[in-house]
């Protein structure tokens, strides 16, 4: 029995054909191992208003946008040496407050002291009218009484005065020679006892020489 023999010429078909099913086995398998690219979304022409932003452009305006430093409304924390000075300045605000009341409070203090020493100057002043009015009053009926008085002695005779005179003391005596006429009171004297009337006159002359602005004798 003979054997079959292929034909030499065969073998190189053979293996270009099995090469070129691999080839494509292995297209196949990529392919599937990598996604597909994302179609593109169409934009929508200028002036003819906005359509539906897609995913991508959803997610990048939501993701906050980050600011340079020196950006405006971007505020960088404060240094050490800064809040020191924040604290400092703050201590000091709440002490020129507190100095601040305080001296509100001591002139509101001294305020109501110069009212009530107002006050009272003034009712001092008030009582020192009444007081002054009710001396010119009792001095009034004094010199009324020693007026009256006065008549009295002028009326009598010199005699019967100068024995009254000798008896007096000589404080209400020299008030009443004061207010009697000048013409009545010397022969009064005259009948007086001697060393009375020295010492009456020796009165007259002293009290005159202290007091040079007092008021004449009434008729002298």
């Amino acid at each position: 029995m003979k054997t079959r023999l292929v034909p030499p010429r065969l073998l190189p078909l053979t293996s270009l054909a099995l090469a070129a099913l691999l080839s494509l086995k292995s297209v196949e398998l990529v392919r599937a191992a990598v996604p597909a690219p994302p179609s593109p979304t169409p934009t929508a022409p200028a002036g003819k208003g906005v359509g539906v932003p897609s995913a991508q452009a959803a997610e990048a305006v939501a993701l906050p946008i980050p600011l340079p430093s020196g950006a405006a409304g971007a505020v960088a924390p404060p240094s050490p040496g800064e809040q020191a000075l924040l604290i400092d300045l703050r201590q000091r605000r709440r002490q020129l407050d507190a100095r601040a009341q305080a001296l509100d409070a001591r002139a509101a203090l001294i305020a109501a002291e110069e009212k009530q020493l107002a006050q009272r100057i003034s009712d001092m002043q008030a009582l020192q009218r009444k007081l002054e009015a009710l001396d010119a009053q009792r001095r009034g009926q004094d010199e009324k009484r020693w007026q009256a008085l006065v008549q009295v002695y002028q009326a009598m005779a010199p005699r019967d005065a100068a024995r009254i005179f000798d008896a007096l003391d000589m404080q209400v005596l020299l008030h009443v020679v004061r207010h009697m006429n000048g013409r009545k009171v010397a022969p009064i004297l005259a009948a007086m006892q001697p060393e009375k009337a020295r010492s009456l006159t020796d009165a007259l002359a002293y009290r005159n020489h202290a007091q040079p602005a007092s008021s004449p004798h009434p008729g002298g």
